[in-house]
């Protein structure tokens, strides 16, 4: 029974996923918008709405901490795979700068946010 669930639920995944991208598509052209532009908006929103709602539900069920873990999990997730399928196509320029301002700029964010 969870193997038609999970088969399922990955049917309706892939079919939402082509639905949204060819109603974007379609959006953008409509209303004479930039792809990039429908893309930065319409899909990003989309494909975060489920982590939102997750996220929510557990907030006010009273468990915080799966709301933060799903948030954490999946910037690292997000990062880990554009990063991952960019450095397969072509090797990454690092600036030296990024070393010396972003990086800690980073680490400083990410150990106030967990302090807090």
């Amino acid at each position: 029974m969870d193997l038609l669930f999970i088969v399922g639920g990955l049917i309706l995944l892939v079919g939402g996923g082509n639905w949204l991208l060819k109603s974007s598509v379609g959006l953008s052209l409509r209303l004479n918008i930039s792809k990039i532009i429908v893309g930065l908006t319409v899909v990003s929103f989309a494909t975060s709405a489920p982590e939102m709602i997750v996220s929510v539900q557990a907030a006010l069920n009273g468990f915080p901490d799966i709301a933060l873990g799903n948030v954490i999990g999946s910037n690292i997730g997000n990062i880990g795979l554009v990063l991952g399928v960019v450095l397969l196509i072509n090797a990454i320029q690092v600036d030296t700068s990024f070393y010396i301002t972003d990086w800690p700029t980073k680490m400083i964010a990410s150990t106030l946010l967990f302090i807090f």
